[in-house]
């Protein structure tokens, strides 16, 4: 794990769980937690069909951004616990607009009606989820009763997590680029017929 994570990650402040110094430093645990939790979030809620969250979240997911953004440039940095907290707000919100710009990708090159689906009840599931996310990770490390393979383990599903999310809007955008380039082209093609 050592290796596989010296990759992405600088390795050097990470937690100690049991004697054992973890593969990655705490932000990084964060960021591949956190996009493990939020996959999980949006697989089992269903959120992730629903593409962009709604305004709201978009505002609070900014503000969390622009939070984690100034502790990673040091402009604060209280404790290790905070670190690990910027790297989970990074990973879900990171994940989230991933996946949602995927699927509003998805439904342009589509031509579905962009209707926003999202209802009051999903922007409430989604501020339950950030809480989640935030919450459960800290409460098990500070009670340190996991060991360090599962937190490795974890962020390392993570990681793979965020590749499989990364090729799928690469190849989502490819698509969109080649649908609106054979759509010129036959705009073209028809008005010369004309």
């Amino acid at each position: 794990m050592q290796e596989l994570f010296s990759h992405f990650c600088g390795q050097g402040r990470s937690f100690e769980i049991a004697g054992e110094i973890l593969p990655l430093c705490q932000r990084c645990l964060g960021l591949y937690i956190g996009v493990l939790l939020t996959a999980l979030w949006l697989c089992l809620s269903r959120s992730w069909r629903k593409g962009l969250p709604a305004t709201p979240v978009i505002i609070l997911h900014s503000i969390m951004l622009l939070t984690a953004m100034a502790g990673g440039l040091h402009v604060f940095d209280p404790s290790p616990t905070w670190r690990f907290l910027c790297g989970l707000w990074t990973g879900h919100v990171g994940l989230t607009w991933l996946v949602g710009a995927t699927v509003w990708l998805r439904w342009e090159s589509q031509k579905k009606a962009m209707t926003s689906p999202w209802h009051r009840i999903d922007t409430i599931k989604s501020l339950a989820a950030i809480a989640a996310v935030t919450a459960i990770p800290i409460g098990l490390l500070k009670a340190n009763i996991l060991g360090g393979w599962f937190w490795s383990g974890g962020a390392a599903a993570g990681l793979a997590i965020t590749f499989i999310a990364i090729t799928g809007a690469v190849l989502q955008l490819c698509l969109r680029i080649i649908t609106s380039k054979n759509i010129k082209q036959s705009g073209r093609s028809s008005r010369i017929h004309v």
